[in-house]
């Protein structure tokens, strides 16, 4: 295994955790259970650091497809930056949930504020992510690129 294969191999879980994470989240919050935010907390702290192993072997796996004949240079540079900003997004919102489970701890106002914070970066981080996979995907997938032939 290479770390392009870790690469995709783990590029799946922010795509699907986030908007889990969020679902989780919402219903924690709405239905007033610590138990459930603290749940979702915890892993939204997991999914910002996955998020960050992705997007670190983001480069190796270039490194792969650079030699491919459908490889496109623009493709990648606009998944690259893409794939940035929902890393930062997510990593940042893993931070919030941190502090959001230490404010959990001794100030209940603070940590109602943060948890929605947390919720509105899951949010973000999702539209990220969603996005990251759209330009992401066709770069291995010549097949799925606009204007690829359909099989008929």
């Amino acid at each position: 295994m290479n770390m392009a294969h870790l690469h995709l191999m783990l590029n799946h879980f922010p795509v699907v955790g986030a908007p889990l994470l969020l679902a989780l989240l919402a219903y924690g919050l709405a239905r007033g259970s610590p138990d459930v935010t603290r749940i979702a907390l915890w892993a939204t702290v997991v999914l910002g650091v996955v998020t960050l192993v992705v997007y670190l072997t983001g480069e190796p796996a270039e490194e792969l497809v650079e030699a491919l004949p459908t490889f496109d240079h623009d493709m990648l540079e606009r998944h690259e930056a893409v794939a940035l900003g929902a890393t930062v997004i997510l990593v940042a919102t893993a931070v919030l949930a941190g502090l959001a489970l230490r404010a959990g701890r001794s100030d209940g106002r603070l940590a109602g504020t943060m948890n929605r914070l947390v919720l509105a970066g899951l949010l973000a981080g999702t539209a990220g992510v969603a996005a990251t996979g759209w330009t992401g995907g066709p770069i291995g997938h010549p097949e799925i690129r606009p204007g690829a032939p359909v099989a008929e």
